[in-house]
Order: C-alpha cells, then structure tokens, then sequence
C-alpha cells in the first residue's frame, strides 16, 4: 500500500496583504528524485523562496521542487493501487477545480484508483494573470502530471533555497506534511467534499495511517410519495418523510434534489437523469431516498409510482411500476465511486442477495473502492409503518444520536453499519414485525467499498411525525 507522509491542508486560510500593494501568497511541490513515494508541500508563504525551502523540507533528502504556484488552489492526486505509481497535479481558483484536474491527471497517467492527498488554497485566488502554475524541473511524465499553466514564465525560477527553512506562516491553518495525524475526523464542507482518515489496517488498534479525500462532491435524490391513484393505501407521511431527510442531507454537505409524488414516467426519467448526469463525477457519493410504496412479483421487487395501478392487474402494474433490477442497471449507469439507496418499502429481490456481515473495525483503504449499496425499510409481504420511525432513525444515526450507529466508534457511519444498525433497532422496536434488509449490488466490481457518512454533523429534529399509517408490502 502507498504511503505518503503528508496531512492535507485546510481550505479557510487567513488573509494576508501588503499595505499598497496586491496580496501574494506561494506554494510549491517536492518530489523524490529517487522515484519514491515522499512528497512535500506548501502553501501560503509570501516569497517563492520561502515556499520552495519548505516543501523541500517536507519531502527530505533527495527531494526536488517541481512546481510552484501562487494565488490559486493546488492539489495532488496519486493512485492507491500501487506503490509509486502515477501521480496528478493540478491548479485552479476553487479547491473543488483543482481536485478534479490532479484526480482527471492522474487518471490519464495510469492511475486506476486515484485519490486526491493533499490540497490547499492561498489567500487570494484568481482566474487571472495573478494566478500562475510554474514548472522548475520537469518530473518523469509518469511521476508528475499537471494542466499547462496558463499564464508560463519564459525561463523557470532557479533561487536557492535558503540554508534555513522558514516556519509555516502563524495565518496559516494548515500543517507541514511532516505534522502528525490529529486523531480526529476530518471535516466536511458546503460542498459536499469528505476527507477521511484511514487506518493501516482492519485491526480496531491499527493506527491512522493517511487522509484521503474520498468525495468531491455528494448529490442526493430524495422522493416522497403520498398521493396514490388506484388501489393503493394513501400514505400520511412519504413526502413529510422526504421533507425532512432532504433537510438533513443538506446539513451533511449534499445538493439535494426533492420530488414528490411522481408518476411512472416522471419517476423513470428522473432517476435515469440523476444517476447519469449527477454520477458523472467519480470522485463522488450518490444518495437515493424513496418514501412510499413497494411490492414484490416472483421474487422480483418493485418501486410503485402514484399512478399504477393494483398488483392485480398483474400486467398493467409491471408495466407502471419500475423493477429493482432495473434500478440496479441504473446505478451501474453513475460514474461515482459510492452509491447508496434507501427505500422506506417493503422488498425482496435479487440485488438483495450479496451476503451480509457485519462491519470491519476500522476504515481502510477498501472502504474507498466502489460500492452500490441497498437498504428497505422492511421485507417482502410486510406491512411497513407510515409514522415516521424509519426517517428519524436514519437522521438520529447521522446526527450522533444513535452511538450504537457507528459500531466501531470511529466517527464515520458506512452504509454497512447503517444497514445493520436500522435492521437491529427497527426489528427490535416492532417485535420483528418490521425487519430491514440492507446489502450490496450482487454484480462483481460493485461489491467492494461501503458508502461514508460522518456522524454529529446534523442536528436532527425530533419529529412525532403524523398520524400513523401503513406502506404496502
């Protein structure tokens, strides 16, 4: 496994500025002549200078300064599959821009499970001739990749750097590479980006061995159904349900797209569209929250949209109603690393059949391989209730209030730990008259990873919900 001695740097920096003059703030970029896995990195020095020495102190004996750059983002993206494999460097004036060209660069290099590993923003970012990429000494192509800068000197800055290395700068609130792992969670942001810690192993005593940012963006599509036309119960709380985990979502970083009561047309289209066009970024989670109707045909479970008709009409449901196996090629279609879906139905179905066990006791590396995650409310031919208990269960997991959630303790809720944790508390609570499933997408390559939530971000409301009713199974 790869390893780097680096810390990735925090986006809010403090501002700086010379009284008369524009702001200016450098960083660079050391890379082990000697082909190996040691990088260092600065940012937020106000001479280049100063921001070479450090990033060659970072990095130690046999180091080189690559790059430098100043009033803009930079990040570094390296491939988790091997050991000194390829790397991607890039620039941009957002944190969220510059990620994706090192993780797009690293990727055109050979990289086949490329991660972002450290990342900072100066105090001033700009589109303009202000802000500049600058290559010193050209690595291997295989090593190093970056975007042509847009704005190249004609010759590249030789100083020396000083005998000494400067402290970081007291406005910075980052660390040097060499600084050691803080034990808590890293923290996540507006945008939906989530930098985890992982361990070195699956041991629950394994030490905190690197920090990854895992996702660049988080998208969440959340339908609640009430509003059913033929045959089927009226629900109470489906799209009251939908409401509040829309909310909830929201205060854990995700952009969340709320529909209500839709029809069968407007239900395929509208997951199609989500998991094509929002899964198009790889380094990202997908979230599916469905409150409303399931039924299970031969073994087969079904999503029911508002408009189809009773199981009874045997072919005019199937005909309305959309088939988790079809759901599954859906998710297939997402480019994201992560995929979870949570119905609040009853099902069975194939895409349920992946053997389930429980949790391992620490985040690793494999938790950041790609997965395609399911979770029901209930089982097939189960009445599964309409009173609120299966959302406030998830946001309490969420927001902290459910310590038994996060089963190793760890600060993170994998989708896993969430399966299993609605499966005991919901079985418990109805005296197994409501049974959750929770598992994987039975499909190789699909199978490997568990989606990542962190735990005490949201202040989950707590909600009675209205009066109670019941979901068909």
């Amino acid at each position: 496994m790869l390893r780097f001695q680096l810390l990735a740097c925090a986006l809010s920096l403090l501002a700086t500025s010379c009284v008369g003059s524009a702001a200016h703030a450098f960083g660079a970029l050391a890379v082990d002549g000697n082909r190996g896995a040691r990088y260092g990195f600065s940012y937020n020095f106000p001479k280049v200078e100063d921001a070479r020495a450090r990033a060659l102190k970072e990095c130690g004996a046999g180091c080189t300064v690559t790059h430098t750059f100043k009033n803009t983002c930079a990040a570094l993206a390296a491939d988790q599959s091997r050991p000194n494999g390829a790397t991607g460097w890039g620039y941009a004036p957002t944190a969220e821009e510059a990620q994706q060209t090192a993780t797009n660069f690293c990727k055109k290099f050979g990289g086949k499970w490329c991660l972002v590993r450290v990342w900072a923003c100066e105090t001033v970012t700009t589109r303009g001739s202000d802000a500049q990429l600058t290559y010193e000494r050209a690595p291997p192509l295989e090593q190093v990749a970056a975007v042509p800068p847009s704005n190249q000197p004609n010759s590249p800055i030789e100083q020396a750097p000083p005998t000494q290395p400067p402290p970081v700068p007291a406005n910075a609130s980052g660390a040097p590479a060499s600084t050691p792992a803080p034990p808590e969670p890293a923290k996540l942001d507006q945008k939906g980006i989530l930098e985890i810690w992982v361990r070195a192993n699956e041991a629950v005593n394994a030490r905190q061995d690197q920090k990854v940012t895992v996702y660049l963006k988080s998208k969440a599509l959340v339908i609640g159904n009430d509003a059913y036309e033929q045959g089927w119960p009226t629900l109470s709380n489906g799209v009251k349900d939908a409401e509040e985990i829309a909310k909830g979502l929201e205060a854990q970083g995700f952009e969340v797209t709320l529909k209500k009561n839709l029809k069968s047309d407007d239900l395929d289209r509208t997951l199609k569209d989500f998991f094509i066009y929002q899964g198009l970024e790889p380094n990202s989670r997908l979230l599916v929250w469905f409150a409303g109707h399931g039924h299970t045909i031969d073994g087969e479970g079904y999503i029911v949209p508002v408009d189809a008709p009773a199981a009874k009409s045997d072919a005019a449901f199937r005909d309305k109603a959309l088939s988790l196996r079809r759901f599954g090629e859906y998710m297939r279609e997402a480019r994201s690393r992560h995929v979870l879906a949570i119905f609040d139905s009853c099902f069975s179905g194939t895409v349920f059949n992946l053997a389930r066990s429980a949790p391992p006791p620490a985040i690793t590396l494999a938790t950041t391989q790609p997965v395609r995650e399911f979770i029901s409310s209930g089982e097939a031919d189960q009445q599964v209730s309409d009173d609120g208990t299966f959302r406030k269960l998830f946001l309490d997991a969420l927001a902290g209030k459910e310590p038994d959630a996060d089963a190793n303790h760890d600060g993170y809720l994998t989708g896993t730990e969430l399966g299993l944790f609605l499966q005991q508390k919901l079985t418990n609570l109805t005296d197994n008259r409501q049974t959750p499933r929770y598992g994987k997408l039975n499909a190789l390559g699909y199978d490997r990873g568990d989606f990542v939530f962190q735990v005490e971000k949201l202040q989950a409301d707590d909600l009675t919900g209205a009066s109670p009713g019941r979901r068909q199974p």
